[in-house]
């Protein structure tokens, strides 16, 4: 790893401490002294948020709207995703670009908790009201007033594939 005068990662790559044959893994740059802006893997691929002093791909929060990894040779998206979030900061729903039925909705409770998240495609565009149809996977989390876990249900196409009766910590000690 090679870092920069702030010590922050810039570099990943195998050196034999001759340069000759070195391999270089990964490249970033920064915008201010810790937000990475652009990443290029040495497999081709590259993420970069927009130009310099723009940044398109974050909001004015500094929070991830617009998320693409695609190759550095063509710029073809092979992965991309797109976030948009409630007035608490909270992610409301992730859009899976390329990909169908990929698409993630969340909800959460009067204390900002996650409550419940869906994966299926989204709908209501642009602004995204929930998941269409059975989720092809959902997620839903009952909490007690501190936050622990009193109960959680998951579902596969709208059918509970996992729904715990409950469970004791510490089963010994009747906990």
């Amino acid at each position: 790893m090679f870092g920069d005068v702030l010590n922050r990662v810039c570099e990943i790559a195998d050196d034999d401490n001759t340069n000759a044959s070195r391999t270089q893994f990964e490249t970033c740059a920064y915008m201010g002294s810790s937000t990475v802006v652009k990443v290029v893997h040495g497999s081709g691929l590259d993420l970069e948020y927009g130009a310099a002093g723009t940044y398109a791909g974050f909001d004015r929060f500094g929070r991830i709207v617009d998320q693409n990894w695609a190759l550095v040779t063509g710029g073809t998206v092979r992965d991309g995703f797109k976030y948009a979030y409630d007035t608490a900061s909270n992610r409301k729903w992730r859009e899976n670009v390329p990909a169908s039925a990929k698409d993630e909705y969340y909800t959460y409770d009067g204390l900002q908790r996650l409550t419940n998240a869906k994966r299926g495609d989204l709908t209501g565009s642009p602004t995204y009201t929930g998941i269409s149809g059975a989720p092809a996977i959902e997620r839903g989390y009952t909490l007690d007033g501190v936050g622990n876990w009193s109960g959680y249900e998951e579902k596969a196409a709208g059918n509970a594939t996992l729904t715990p009766q409950g469970y004791r910590r510490f089963p010994a000690l009747g906990l």
